[in-house]
């Protein structure tokens, strides 16, 4: 869609001061992203700088300025801008307006974890989907991405997360009621609870995204949980589907089996049942995918007899950067878990997967877990060092103090700190077959170590 000034003053009730401007065609936040004629919103401090500072980049870039009374710098003369009150209240004001010319199919999405994972794979399997980029989970990117989506694109998708009390209550804001076709939690674990304090507060803070939906929408979830009781609860003005294992979810997954390259598994919804192949390892992943395969049935883009026909979509699905992308190095294969460290639940996961998998050579690069909360973090650091002494790896590389200090050095525990060095000795131990496990918070950086590793030369 592109903004003329008859759009904006209706989404604004008039209340935009307009000088030369004929249409806006992205609304942005960050100059690097700006081409000509599109709009540059000058925030006031998000997270840091007042956006207003950058207001000349973007004037010779060619794009609108909107600013309000807040801006350190104001737009010179001639340059094309809209002067609002308030640019956070414009956002919502345009996200709310564009939201009535929406008919193309609409899912929200949260969960303690697999949400980026869930959301790409939705955009995978409905070609020209639109979502919110990359982990972008704030209220203002879910403002950007309703504002910029395109009117034809057949799928739209919003991520959202949270890391305190009341943040989903922001989210909530940026759109009208009755948005949503299907509103989905993927899963529910005590990831930041040293602000959210309790599992309690988790559940009720994730299931306001269901009072988006429409009438007709669906809640969707795992029905093979301790928590799907509550959740349920919680979605009862709605209609509930399920996924999971258990034989009483509307979409139940089964015959499941991990190989070297790739887990099979099979689907079965309303009578019909189809068997993938998934470069998505683990059983964590298969949850993701029929997530995904439940929603789109639910609001239509799929039927029942579609079971039959996804196959090669399911097995072209790629794994999320650093969130179990396989990446080669000259000795085997790099699991590739660096983006964070999010809840144990999904921690364990990841590196249970990666211990069923044959190799002539286990290795693990794992850095300290500091998303799991001030509260908790002694006792997530001790019960994973536990299941890490007792796996099947030849040889842990531990980063971070915490770590480091619950497993002392030995012949097969390393401490090394720098990529560098962990690179050397993992090339001068390796064997052919030799497969990697990396995991730990962001802080760390491990993408460069997998970057490192993947390109380094045998020794």
């Amino acid at each position: 869609m592109t903004w003329n000034v008859a759009h904006i003053l209706a989404a604004t009730k008039n209340s935009a001061q307009i000088k030369n401007v004929t249409h806006v065609k992205d609304f942005c936040i960050h100059t690097n992203d700006l081409k000509k004629h599109d709009a540059f919103i000058a925030l006031p401090p998000w997270p840091n700088n007042h956006g207003g500072a950058y207001i000349p980049i973007a004037e010779k870039k060619g794009a609108v300025i909107i600013y309000d009374k807040t801006t350190p710098l104001e737009p010179s003369s001639s340059a094309p801008s809209i002067q609002v009150p308030c640019v956070k209240t414009l956002l919502k004001q345009l996200s709310h307006y564009k939201s009535q010319n929406f008919t193309n199919k609409r899912i929200i999405l949260t969960g303690s974890h697999g949400k980026t994972t869930t959301k790409e794979i939705l955009r995978q399997l409905i070609p020209h989907t639109f979502a919110t980029p990359k982990n972008f989970n704030t209220d203002i990117s879910l403002y950007l991405t309703n504002i910029n989506a395109p009117l034809d694109a057949p799928l739209c998708v919003f991520e959202t997360g949270i890391s305190k009390l009341h943040e989903m209550d922001n989210s909530i804001q940026c759109f009208p009621a009755q948005s949503f076709d299907a509103a989905i939690i993927t899963n529910i674990a005590p990831v930041h609870i040293e602000f959210l304090k309790s599992l309690t507060n988790i559940i009720e803070q994730k299931t306001k995204i269901f009072s988006l939906l429409k009438h007709t929408g669906f809640a969707i979830f795992e029905g093979d949980q301790p928590y799907t009781p509550e959740l349920a609860k919680k979605a009862q003005s709605f209609a509930n589907a399920y996924f999971g294992k258990n034989n009483t979810c509307a979409l139940q997954i089964h015959h499941t089996r991990l190989h070297a390259h790739h887990h099979q598994f099979s689907l079965t919804y309303a009578g019909e049942t189809g068997t993938y192949t998934t470069p998505l390892l683990g059983d964590h992943m298969i949850r993701n995918i029929a997530c995904a395969v439940l929603a789109l049935l639910k609001i239509g883009l799929y039927t029942p007899s579609s079971l039959h026909n996804i196959g090669p979509a399911i097995s072209r699905l790629q794994p999320y950067t650093g969130r179990g992308a396989l990446v080669p190095f000259s000795h085997g294969t790099i699991h590739d878990y660096s983006y964070a460290a999010g809840s144990l639940l999904s921690v364990r996961e990841n590196f249970t997967t990666f211990c069923h998998i044959p190799a002539k050579t286990h290795v693990a690069v794992v850095g300290d877990m500091a998303e799991q909360g001030e509260d908790r973090v002694q006792k997530v650091h001790e019960e994973f060092a536990h299941i890490i002494q007792h796996s099947r790896c030849n040889r842990i590389y531990l980063l971070g103090p915490v770590m480091q200090s619950l497993m002392p050095q030995s012949h097969r525990i390393k401490h090394l700190s720098t990529y560098k060095h962990i690179t050397q000795d993992i090339q001068q131990y390796a064997t052919d077959d030799t497969r990697v496990f990396v995991q730990g918070s962001r802080s760390f950086a491990l993408e460069k170590f997998v970057s490192h590793l993947s390109l380094s030369a045998p020794i």
